[in-house]
């Protein structure tokens, strides 16, 4: 299989590594997430995600949950809710002003390889015929109400990655010119935290974004002249002080 590139994230806690958002209007105050990033372990069959309402009024929201590729293309959906790797409960959010609710995400059937999921938190108006646990004359008045504000209301979606029950990690750093490459021959992703570039024999160092590198993906790394890297490889739930180049 052809090699995949690394990815950058920002660094945050094991279960949660920060990904991008889409916008359903402009920059404005509303719904934001506690990470856009969730990470479901071979032992884990649940995880969740606490959808946060900033705007000074009522968010009625939509949860979508679409299949990725690894490249981050959207695969077909399915026909039947049953048949999803992946659930979302609930679906349907009512999070009142200054409030916040959290959304479970449930894993179902076999988990043989590695999969990706991207959780879409779309704010709308809402409707008894969506799901969404009102009343007819409360949709009526709600929807006068959230109209006004949709064109300025923010949606997010959020990276889940979803473990294989058996991981295998097969982690290789090659030397070569300039630097090296991680190579990961495994099914799991393989995680780069606590990344530093220091100067030799000084401890002078600056802090570098953390990366990831896909199953049977690599990642090239170069080192400076004059200087080392230092990483944390996390492999599953096993994390691995590494150093390339010379520290002195």
């Amino acid at each position: 299989m052809p090699s995949a590139p690394g990815h950058r994230f920002p660094t945050l806690p094991l279960m949660f590594i920060a990904l991008g958002c889409f916008l359903a209007g402009t920059a404005h105050a509303g719904i934001t997430l506690d990470s856009m990033h969730a990470y479901l372990a071979p032992n884990r069959s649940t995880g969740e995600l606490t959808v946060y309402n900033m705007s000074p009024a009522t968010a009625f929201v939509r949860v979508d949950v679409i299949e990725m590729t690894v490249g981050g293309d959207e695969l077909s959906a399915v026909t039947s809710e049953l048949e999803k790797t992946l659930l979302a409960s609930p679906n349907r959010l009512i999070v009142p002003a200054g409030g916040r609710q959290v959304v479970r995400l449930i894993t179902l059937g076999e988990r043989n390889h590695e999969r990706y999921f991207r959780v879409r938190f779309v704010p709308v108006a809402p409707k008894k015929a969506d799901g969404f646990a009102i009343s007819d004359e409360d949709e009526n008045e709600a929807s006068k109400e959230i109209h006004a504000q949709l064109s300025i209301q923010v949606g997010y979606g959020a990276r889940v990655v979803v473990a294989p029950r058996s991981p295998l990690f097969a982690t290789r750093i090659a030397a070569v010119d300039g630097g090296h490459v991680v190579h990961n021959d495994g099914n799991s992703t393989i995680y780069l935290t606590g990344h530093r570039s220091c100067r030799r024999a000084s401890h002078e160092c600056k802090e570098l974004p953390a990366e990831r590198v896909n199953p049977h993906g690599s990642l090239r790394v170069l080192v400076e002249p004059n200087r080392y890297r230092s990483f944390e490889l996390k492999e599953g739930v096993t994390t691995t002080k590494k150093m390339i180049g010379e520290r002195n």
